[in-house]
């Protein structure tokens, strides 16, 4: 079984992969985060609120494959903004720049 904690800033999305197909996902609060599922091995994180919280991965006999702490800290790290004509794409950097939910369509920089 495969643990770890996550860390993420709040409004933050995250793509996690599974070494197996997996059929249930248990997050403990989903006040914290939520989960989408993309495919058998993959879901996205999207941190809803400062907090702490569990996310389980069972396989379709109910066997637990990966459990995984997460914790949500409010958005620390730089911020880059990224515009392609209407479209604004916000990065946060600490170190590894991953994007944001503040995406919006924008007239200019």
């Amino acid at each position: 079984m495969e643990t770890l904690t996550l860390r993420l800033s709040n409004g933050e999305a995250r793509l996690k992969t599974a070494a197996e197909p997996f059929d249930t996902v248990i997050v403990g609060n989903p006040e914290v985060v939520t989960t989408s599922v993309v495919n058998a091995t993959a879901l996205v994180l999207t941190a809803q609120a400062e907090g702490r919280t569990n996310v389980i991965l069972l396989n379709e006999d109910g066997r637990r494959l990966s459990e995984w702490s997460v914790i949500v800290d409010e958005m620390t790290g730089h911020r880059a903004l990224i515009y392609r004509g209407t479209t604004r794409s916000a990065l946060l950097c600490n170190p590894d720049c991953r994007p944001t939910r503040e995406n919006t369509a924008s007239e200019s920089p």
